[in-house]
């Protein structure tokens, strides 16, 4: 089965757009192909979800084509990348949605996920940072973002996943205003391991404020990592203990493609990066929607046994190389 062409697609603007809305974003050609892929994933996985896809790119280019009724607006940001964040999900409430949730385009849903989300649309979401990553000290975060620190955060914020509300407008102000800063912009140019925190990248400045006094009374709920968000960093991320607890309590719904190299980019096959839950999960959709996607392609005997034995299971095929790591 294939997608009709997103030529079927009517055109939509920022405008009369109700009820709860998942955005996401995407500048660079050579990763439309996440976007096809998450909405193909939403429209399979959890069909009653509204996605809208916001993008310079041309939606005749993407593959997989997306399916019917996609909601692709053609929106040239004032600053595009991981930074578009805030100034997408205040566009998308002023254009009427209840809630709008950020969803990073590499990211794929492999479940309904609405019963984990606090039904209170005033509680703002995001997800907990890959536990394998080395705590920071949020509270001095905040002071050099210029504020008193208020709340304690264990761990930094990861915002592959932001979902607010109209009571989150000053926030979404605050984090687009330091986005857009100079300052920033010019810690941007830099290599990523020669910036200064937490200036080094967006989800930073977002915990930094949350960490905050002046945002601190803004209810928060985080997204687990490795249970809700599997944040897939290469070897690391979602461990052999998070894949078996898959067995009884099933996938998570959100797997990220967050670490390097990026599958779809990768320029040659390997039985480690072949067996990534992010690529298992896309290689069972894309064999019923018909997909044709070199990168999913079972490069070795190693993968092919190992796929087999747990019968595509994205928490499990890989699990040997996560037990005992080899690429």
């Amino acid at each position: 089965m294939q997608h009709p062409s997103c030529n079927s697609i009517p055109p939509s603007q920022f405008s009369d757009i109700q009820g709860d809305w998942f955005c996401t974003y995407e500048d660079r050609p050579e990763y439309a192909v996440t976007l096809g892929v998450l909405a193909g994933s939403f429209s399979v996985n959890y069909p009653r979800a509204q996605l809208l896809i916001a993008s310079p790119l041309d939606p005749s280019t993407i593959y997989p084509t997306l399916p019917p009724g996609s909601h692709f607006i053609h929106w040239r940001p004032e600053i595009g990348g991981w930074n578009v964040k805030p100034e997408l999900l205040a566009k998308a409430l002023m254009a009427g949605a209840r809630t709008a949730a950020w969803i990073d385009a590499d990211i794929f849903v492999s479940r309904d996920f609405h019963r984990i989300l606090p039904q209170s649309p005033e509680t703002l979401v995001v997800c907990d940072e890959a536990r394998s990553l080395t705590t920071q000290n949020t509270a001095e975060w905040a002071r050099r973002l210029g504020r008193k620190p208020g709340r304690f955060l264990p761990r930094q914020i990861n915002s592959a996943f932001v979902r607010v509300h109209a009571s989150h407008q000053a926030l979404l102000n605050a984090w687009k205003n330091v986005c857009h800063d100079p300052a920033y912009q010019a810690q941007q140019k830099r290599p990523f391991n020669e910036r200064d925190d937490p200036f080094k990248g967006d989800q930073d400045i977002l915990t930094g404020l949350l960490a905050s006094e002046e945002f601190d009374r803004i209810p928060l709920f985080q997204l687990r990592a490795g249970r809700d968000i599997a944040h897939l960093l290469g070897g690391s991320g979602f461990g052999p203990h998070e894949r078996l607890a898959t067995i009884w309590r099933g996938q998570p719904p959100f797997l990220h493609a967050h670490g390097y190299p990026k599958p779809w980019m990768a320029t040659s096959g390997n039985d480690w990066l072949a067996l990534n839950p992010y690529v298992c999960a896309v290689r069972n959709l894309g064999r019923r929607l018909g997909w044709h996607l070199p990168w999913l392609q079972l490069p070795g005997g190693k993968s092919r046994l190992f796929n087999a034995l747990s019968f595509g299971n994205p928490a499990l095929a890989g699990l040997p190389f996560v037990l005992k790591p080899s690429r």
